[in-house]
């Protein structure tokens, strides 16, 4: 699928979003937070987001305090809105997709998601993929670059 296909796909939803409110990363982050709400909640269905969930002592620990630290601030169409924008960058670059979930959903370092590719990329190429998820997703919440 070509990314002009991509883009008018769920395009109502994401063009309803007050993206200003946040900036990339924060919205990456509260969608981490509602993910990890609706799993509490026992909520499924919402893609592939739960698949491997917090698989180490160290993962879960880092959840709950983030969790404590940070308070949900969206509603659940703007969580679906940035999870719509997160499954298109997955048929854009499945493994840039892939690094900015497990980035943010599932809180693993840049380190973890290098160890867990079987040698597919470093650390600092993870940190690179991710930086360049939050590229995409920034164009598409419609940031001008001067922001």
């Amino acid at each position: 699928m070509n990314a002009a296909a991509v883009v008018k796909q769920g395009s109502t939803l994401i063009q309803s979003v007050d993206w200003t409110r946040f900036s990339v990363e924060e919205w990456l982050e509260q969608y981490g937070l509602w993910v990890n709400d609706q799993r509490d909640k026992g909520v499924r269905g919402y893609g592939n987001v739960f698949s491997g969930w917090l698989s180490t002592q160290q993962d879960r620990r880092r959840r709950e305090h983030r969790l404590s630290q940070c308070m949900l601030a969206i509603d659940d169409n703007e969580a679906r809105a940035v999870g719509r924008l997160l499954s298109d960058l997955n048929q854009v670059d499945r493994q840039i997709e892939h690094v900015a979930s497990s980035h943010i959903v599932y809180l693993k370092s840049y380190a973890v998601i290098a160890a867990q590719s079987m040698g597919e990329m470093s650390p600092p190429t993870a940190m690179r993929r991710y930086r360049d998820g939050v590229e995409y997703l920034r164009k598409r919440m419609g940031y001008r670059d001067w922001e």
